[in-house]
């Protein structure tokens, strides 16, 4: 049903001290959303991994904070099997073990291809958490695919069933170009989500990602069809990054990277042209950067 619905959006939760947990709870969320890193485990040990998971829940802001909110949770590289690792790296099935043993998604991937995506509706806007690690394949490969084909025929199927009014596809690697990795090195697989999107006529359409550090808020451009918003929400802890002032295939509208952030995405569907806002919110609860999205501008 139409409403307004209060998400908010993290990833690179490194540090043994984690404030800003804190500092969503204040917010008041209706649900979590985890983009990747969501611990730094960097090991394909399945004791090692479980260590790492039960660490992670007993830091108290954190703790406090799922006690009582929905979670749903993509990974990335550093709480799958390490830094920059693909579906070459060893230990995939016991990083996916570990995740499944600690997150409570609704699905992962597939019978017949196992990872970690999955869709999940929450009111009146659809989630598409993606799985762009288990399946990569190395960026010098031939022709590189960033997932498997049976997962982008599964989105497909997915954006075409949905009814919802706004379609937020969640993935641990950017986008947009310009990061140290991003869906731009797979131009096979940006491409055919993109063509898809624009050759299908799908609305509604807003980017989430991580991984990078830092927190910005760009539109994606694409010739023929209406850019595309990325969210991109990091760190939660883990303060390592620079604000570029310009990004090569994007529109960038906010950049933060002074320290701990997550993003809130407040989306209320009940009016006559729907609205997205994305905040991005440091470790005090001070706005700094906000990207409204009309949902007639997503069509």
């Amino acid at each position: 049903a139409a409403g307004a619905l209060r998400i908010a959006l993290g990833s690179c939760a490194r540090d043994d001290a984690q404030p800003i947990f804190g500092t969503v709870a204040a917010q008041r969320p209706d649900l979590f959303v985890w983009v990747g890193d969501n611990h730094y485990g960097n090991t394909g040990d399945l004791g090692s991994l479980w260590w790492f998971y039960r660490r992670a829940l007993e830091v108290p802001e954190r703790r406090a904070l799922l006690a009582g909110l929905s979670g749903l949770a993509v990974w990335d590289d550093h709480d799958y099997v390490g830094n920059n690792t693909d579906r070459t790296s060893p230990g995939g099935a016991q990083a996916l073990r570990a995740f499944a043993d600690y997150q409570p998604n609704g699905a992962y991937g597939q019978p017949s291809d196992e990872g970690v995506y999955f869709r999940a509706r929450w009111g009146d806007v659809d989630l598409f958490m993606l799985d762009v690690r288990h399946r990569r394949d190395p960026p010098t490969s031939p022709n590189p695919r960033i997932y498997s084909d049976a997962q982008a025929s599964w989105l497909e199927g997915e954006l075409l069933r949905s009814t919802a009014t706004f379609r937020l596809i969640a993935s641990g690697t950017n986008f947009s170009a310009g990061a140290g990795e991003s869906w731009a090195q797979y131009p096979a697989s940006r491409g055919r989500l993109f063509d898809f999107l624009a050759a299908n006529r799908i609305g509604g359409v807003v980017l989430l990602s991580g991984d990078i550090h830092r927190s910005h808020l760009r539109r994606i451009r694409r010739t023929g069809a209406y850019d595309l918003p990325e969210v991109v929400s990091s760190p939660l802890a883990n303060t390592t990054s620079t604000c570029p002032t310009t990004a090569p295939d994007a529109t960038q509208v906010a950049c933060f990277n002074a320290g701990a952030s997550f993003v809130m995405l407040e989306v209320d569907t009940r009016a006559s042209d729907p609205r997205l806002v994305a905040r991005i919110v440091d470790v005090a609860g001070t706005e700094r950067g906000r990207m409204e999205v009309l949902r007639s501008s997503l069509r």
